[in-house]
């Protein structure tokens, strides 16, 4: 032998390269789709009403929509109960997160919580990957803020765009998808 490498050798040389490559391709992905997926949080609003039905507290609720005000009233008539809003966050990335406070907020800048309501989950609770956890927050109690703003700043007294935020253990705040108007009863 005359010390040079074979073609044998230069092919393991080859295949040996190209799986290193390819193992740090790998590693390279996997970081990155951890990254993307990691907690991401998707929040929706619905708004129902809280009734005593169903043997103790029920809540009957829909897809906030254009039309909601007639469809609560209706539901409220078949029902009876309190017209809440309810923000319903969903985990659909791989880690779980901390939930901190949801509040209903208006183009105002008003923004209104029941962080310590026994229907809400507790300050600093986890949100695991792929489950859902919701928030509940009083109709009424929106309105009389809305009403009050609007009797202290006369242009507040149009309709009012509304929706919901859930503040994350990151810092971070998850707003959700639907909006909807709330129009202030001055007195």
């Amino acid at each position: 032998m005359n010390g040079s490498p074979t073609a044998l050798q230069w092919a393991t040389l080859g295949i040996a390269g190209f799986g290193v490559l390819l193992a740090a391709m790998s590693l390279t992905w996997q970081a990155v789709t951890f990254r993307l997926t990691g907690s991401r949080v998707v929040a929706h609003l619905r708004v129902g009403v809280l009734t005593g039905a169903f043997g103790g507290q029920g809540i009957v609720s829909f897809q906030a929509k254009d039309d909601w005000e007639q469809q609560l009233v209706a539901l409220q008539q078949e029902h009876g109960g309190t017209p809440i809003l309810i923000l319903t966050a969903s985990n659909i990335g791989r880690l779980a997160v901390a939930m901190q406070d949801a509040q209903a907020k208006s183009d105002t800048k008003f923004g209104f919580s029941r962080a310590g309501w026994a229907l809400n989950p507790a300050t600093g609770a986890s949100l695991d990957a792929g489950h859902q956890a919701s928030w509940y927050v009083t109709l009424e109690e929106l309105q009389r803020m809305l009403d009050v703003d609007a009797q202290v700043r006369p242009q507040n007294n149009r309709p009012i765009k509304c929706w919901m935020e859930l503040s994350l253990g990151d810092t971070t705040t998850v707003r959700t998808r639907e909006t909807f108007h709330i129009t202030p009863r001055p007195q």
